[in-house]
């Protein structure tokens, strides 16, 4: 233990220069984060807040007594067409230090936010598994197609239905085709009621000049990333309220034997783009 203090110590005095795994939190010591949203409660488990710099603040709103949750619309140029409000609920940073005073050569971030859409269509269900990937569809479409083809995301990526939470949930990638490894987000989005989705997404940024001749990613590994993401996302657990499992039920009923698709390709957002509308 103290040998790995001294060998990845925060403190920078050289470059790093020839491949390294870096070391960041120990998922086995993570405790308990718990979200009470009216009753519905996610808990999953974290590492504590431990960034790069003072800059990133952590976030953790532990309960809502109501399903009123304060939502805000985006910034009509990150959303122009202003058809989802979005609240953080949960943010936390982690440094990743590399061997021998390298520094810290990673940080990953996770936040979860609420989502609703602006205009509620009371005839459509997100428990119920085809709507849940038209609305997936539609809030990718909200949140990326207006990009010009020079910044044009791509998503989802990798699409894998988690198929051990009581909801429709998914997991997949937003990528940029010019962009670094880095880039990428790796996104969790489940339902809690008939109008509420819950996004956990996962990013990291590179802290590291890179003058060799590898890759990022293969001069720094980013499996200890990797590897607490996919921890954490497995330790997922979601209880719904009686209220919410309700609708489940309901939706459940009206769709007997549908399944989440196997398969999500990415959308093409070069062709006609899809109907935003709820």
């Amino acid at each position: 233990m103290m040998f790995d203090l001294i060998k990845y110590s925060s403190i920078q005095l050289r470059d790093i220069k020839e491949p390294a795994t870096p070391k960041g939190p120990d998922f086995s010591l993570c405790g308990l984060v718990k979200h009470d949203l009216a009753g519905n409660i996610l808990s999953f488990r974290s590492p504590k807040h431990c960034p790069k710099n003072s800059y990133s603040k952590a976030i953790y709103e532990r309960r809502f007594k109501s399903m009123e949750f304060y939502t805000r619309l985006s910034n009509e140029r990150v959303m122009p067409d202003q058809k989802w409000r979005h609240r953080t609920i949960f943010a936390r940073t982690w440094a990743y230090c590399g061997p021998w005073f390298t520094g810290k050569l990673y940080q990953q971030t996770i936040s979860i936010n609420i989502i609703e859409p602006e205009t509620v269509n009371n005839n459509i269900s997100f428990f119920h598994p085809r709507a849940f990937e038209s609305t997936i569809l539609r809030l990718l479409t909200s949140s990326y197609s207006h990009n010009d083809e020079s910044n044009q995301h791509i998503a989802p990526v990798d699409w894998k239905p988690l198929t051990w939470l009581p909801t429709p949930g998914a997991e997949f990638s937003i990528t940029e085709p010019r962009g670094r490894p880095d880039s990428a987000k790796q996104v969790v989005i489940l339902p809690f009621s008939d109008h509420h989705l819950l996004k956990i997404s996962f990013s990291y940024g590179r802290n590291f000049w890179n003058e060799t001749d590898l890759p990022d990613d293969e001069l720094v590994s980013t499996l200890p990333l990797i590897k607490l993401r996919n921890s954490i996302i497995d330790s997922i657990h979601l209880e719904l309220s009686p209220e919410s499992q309700a609708q489940l039920d309901k939706a459940t009923a009206e769709c007997s034997g549908v399944k989440l698709t196997e398969t999500f390709p990415p959308i093409d957002w070069s062709a006609t783009k899809p109907n935003t509308e709820l």
